[in-house]
């Protein structure tokens, strides 16, 4: 967990970093490609989410590329946690990561906690090493943004659209 002056610096050098244009270089890759049903479900949440912020994307792109921006500037959140895991691990690993995850997310919450998983931080590893001295041997594969919510920015408003729990579970046997 990064906060203060420690997580400002660390901020500033990853939003220099995409404001440059460096490319990103995760740890874990990010996917090329997203199954149909997946994809249409993101362009869908993003025109939600702009519409939300105000930003016609068609019109305002200098508006939308802030927006990303902010992803590595941890949306202005107190403290900035990184979810490592040691490089030898497989990938069955994160299934492990990904249940801490969960109930971090769930503790936060109940104790009054906004927290964002992110993994747009996660783009520039070397950075995130150097500044919190992170072992070679741990590879980063997520961020949480952490902080109390300020309920009165139109985005903690937002709530993303759900598929129906019958689209992608079966019940057998009941």
């Amino acid at each position: 967990m990064v906060t203060g002056q420690k997580k400002e610096a660390l901020a500033k050098k990853l939003y220099d970093q995409v404001c440059s244009g460096a490319p990103l270089t995760p740890d874990m890759p990010f996917p090329k490609t997203w199954p149909e049903a997946h994809d249409e479900r993101s362009k869908s949440h993003r025109m939600r989410r702009f519409k939300t912020l105000g930003i016609d994307p068609d019109k305002e792109q200098d508006k939308v590329v802030a927006s990303y921006r902010n992803n590595f500037k941890f949306f202005d959140a107190a403290c900035a946690i990184f979810i490592a895991m040691d490089k030898t691990l497989t990938p069955w690993s994160v299934f492990d990561c990904g249940a801490f995850v969960h109930g971090f997310l769930l503790a936060a919450h109940a104790e009054g906690l906004g927290a964002c998983p992110q993994a747009m931080p996660t783009g520039y590893p070397d950075a995130i090493r150097a500044e919190l001295g992170i072992a070679d041997n741990l590879s980063i594969i997520l961020c949480i943004s952490l902080g109390y919510p300020d309920l009165g920015i139109p985005l903690n408003q937002y709530r993303s659209l759900r598929r129906d729990i019958s689209e992608y579970i079966r019940w057998f046997g009941f």
